[in-house]
């Protein structure tokens, strides 16, 4: 019983607010999935049919709907799809024609709509989507006699003919099947242009339909419309339509050029029609000219040429004096300009200064492609070798000696061999119209580096020691993944340097690969402390040269990588390092008892990047990072 009084509350308030809306005016019908506050916007016909309306024809002019926001303006911001449709008062008819059309600045236009059925009063509806509908004035079809276009003008070159050719049909719906056999006219209606209709315009209708080959209209313009006439038939109006102008394109653009040579390969442009196609019935003059916008001297050669299916070939054409940024614009009356890709003279090469230059160490040297204004010519794309000028006796130079240019330069790195003075590089390209170009001399320091044989497995993060007069490097990681941090390839290579021989050699790998570990010698033997795989490890391993093995000590009791690690009195002490965060763990292992013992934290967290050193019984800590930067 509550239920059903809370209810009736509702329908009563229900019908209260709408009638409080009815009488306000607000509840004025809209579109469909109206959201609430749009009942103001609304669709108006700007157009409406005339009246009489013969049967069957084309209501003309085309039937025009808008948008209007509250204030009467039309939305120009409205684009949605309005439908007309006939009215429930009209009467029993078909509607035919595009019903359905997108706005454009608020607009919908529907061209060649028909009533196909007379009868009195009817009505068109508009509607559209979250606006209040509307009807047209109410008019009349009547059975008459009329001219229909069959086939519609589409867009068109000015003097070319209108393709495909018109067709107009006459229809009388009391011709009992006896099609009409007369002459049927056609003219251009006047729209202001001025142009003047040719060819074809007058033709005898055979089964009641008339074609109009070969229609030509002198000038450009737009709004056009075909008007046709015949005896006892209502004239007949086409679809308006423009015309268009084909365009002028670069086949193949100017290229960098040499004052006073002809640019190669030779300048083409093409004429187009709308959709892209070759024009091949043009064969006008096409004329080439520098835009004077950019101050590149004079254009001078072939200049002007006829086309020839559609192609007008410049052969011969050359530049008097060096520019950068060039356009050529290409004309010809009737077709739209084309305007080409900008080009320039062909510039110089050049080396930047040389300095800091280390002999025996790569340098990486940039050689730039400088256009005639002195920039750095990003369309130059090509082949450049560098060579040893001037040079110290018996001095030589390897690495990569030549490469390709991308976007103007050109990198190399190269190596020096020998300190000195009055050093010069040359640099050349194979592209046309490039002289040689020499550094300024420069200078390359000596070292007192020297480069020794690279160990045999590429890796980073690798930890090495010296124990009985050999350098042995451990772990680490392959570094073509660092950016991979879970993927990391983690290495067990152990490698042995020799000075005497300088060379390396493999000795047994760590049990357990890894990286970020610390590592100390003890008793002529190797310790590999913590590190991470790719958590934090409190593994210790154990390498013993003279027997090329591996052995597990007892592990750290906190688990970390990235510590610092010295002997001080016969035990190993292990500093920092970090798991999650930073550490101040101190520990030591006694090889004796093969256990560890924790000490006194350090003063403040030492995560990474830290040393350690035993002098005189003490145990020393430096540099590094913390919880909060860079350590003491």
């Amino acid at each position: 019983m509550t239920f059903g009084i809370r209810q009736r509350r509702a329908a009563l308030g229900w019908s209260l607010i709408v009638s409080q809306m009815l009488a306000c005016g607000t509840a004025d019908p809209v579109g469909p999935g109206s959201p609430p506050g749009t009942s103001l916007a609304r669709l108006s016909f700007t157009v409406s049919p005339t009246s009489p309306l013969p049967s069957g024809a084309f209501v003309t002019p085309p039937v025009q709907v808008s948008a209007t926001d509250s204030s009467g303006n039309t939305d120009v911001a409205f684009t949605g799809v309005v439908t007309i449709a006939l009215d429930s008062l009209s009467p029993p008819g078909t509607l035919s024609g595009p019903r359905t059309v997108r706005a454009i600045r608020g607009v919908a236009v529907f061209p060649g709509l028909q009533v196909t059925t007379s009868g009195v009063g009817y009505a068109f509806t508009a509607s559209a989507e979250f606006h209040r509908s509307a009807t047209s004035a109410r008019f009349d079809v009547v059975r008459s006699a009329y001219l229909r276009f069959n086939t519609q003008p589409a867009r068109f070159v000015a003097g070319d003919a209108l393709a495909p050719a018109i067709q107009v049909e006459a229809v009388d719906p009391d011709d009992g099947g006896h099609h009409f056999s007369g002459e049927i006219a056609i003219r251009l209606a006047p729209n202001g242009n001025g142009a003047l209709l040719s060819g074809t315009t007058r033709a005898t209708a055979v089964d009641g339909v008339a074609t109009f080959p070969g229609l030509r209209i002198d000038g450009p313009g737009s709004d056009f419309a075909l008007i046709a006439t015949a005896d006892r038939f209502m004239d007949g109006r086409s679809t308006t339509f423009s015309s268009y102008m084909p365009m002028l394109r670069f086949g193949v653009e100017p290229s960098r050029y040499i004052p006073g040579t002809p640019i190669a390969p030779a300048v083409q442009v093409i004429a187009l029609n709308l959709d892209g196609g070759v024009r091949t019935s043009f064969t006008g003059v096409v004329t080439l000219a520098l835009d004077p916008a950019a101050n590149c001297g004079t254009l001078s050669g072939t200049t002007q040429a006829t086309a020839v299916a559609g192609y007008a070939n410049f052969p011969g054409l050359t530049m008097n004096s060096p520019g950068a940024g060039c356009i050529l614009v290409a004309t010809s009356p009737g077709l739209v300009n084309g305007t080409s890709v900008g080009f320039g003279a062909v510039g110089a090469i050049a080396f930047p200064a040389l300095t800091g230059i280390t002999a025996g160490f790569p340098t990486t040297i940039v050689v730039t492609i400088r256009n005639a204004a002195g920039s750095t010519d990003n369309g130059f794309f090509g082949p450049v070798t560098i060579a040893l000028g001037d040079r110290p006796p018996g001095a030589t130079i390897s690495g990569s000696l030549s490469g390709q240019a991308y976007a103007g330069s050109a990198y190399f790195e190269v190596s020096l061999s020998t300190p000195g003075n009055g050093y010069t590089l040359v640099a050349s390209t194979t592209v046309p119209g490039f002289n040689p170009a020499v550094s300024t001399a420069f200078s390359v320091a000596s070292t007192p580096w020297t480069l020794r044989a690279p160990p045999q497995t590429v890796r980073a993060g690798a930890l090495g020691a010296v124990v009985d007069g050999k350098f042995y490097l451990v772990g680490g990681y392959d570094n073509s993944y660092f950016y991979y941090y879970y993927n990391l390839q983690y290495s067990a290579a152990t490698e042995a340097y020799d000075p005497g021989t300088n060379t390396w050699s493999a000795r047994a790998p760590m049990p357990l690969p890894r990286s970020g570990m610390t590592v100390a010698v003890m008793n002529e033997k190797l310790y590999a402390i913590g590190g991470y795989n790719p958590n934090a490890l409190s593994r210790v391993d154990v390498y013993d040269p003279a027997t090329n093995s591996w052995t597990i000590a007892a592990p750290m009791p906190t688990a970390r990588g990235g510590a610092a690690a010295a002997v001080v009195n016969g035990r190993l002490y292990v500093a920092g390092g970090s798991a999650v965060s930073a550490s101040t763990t101190l520990e030591s292992y006694d090889p004796a008892t093969n256990s560890w013992t924790t000490h006194a934290p350090m003063l403040a967290p030492g995560g990474s990047g830290f040393t350690a050193a035993g002098l005189d019984g003490i145990f020393y800590l430096a540099g590094g990072t913390g919880a909060s930067g860079p350590g003491r």
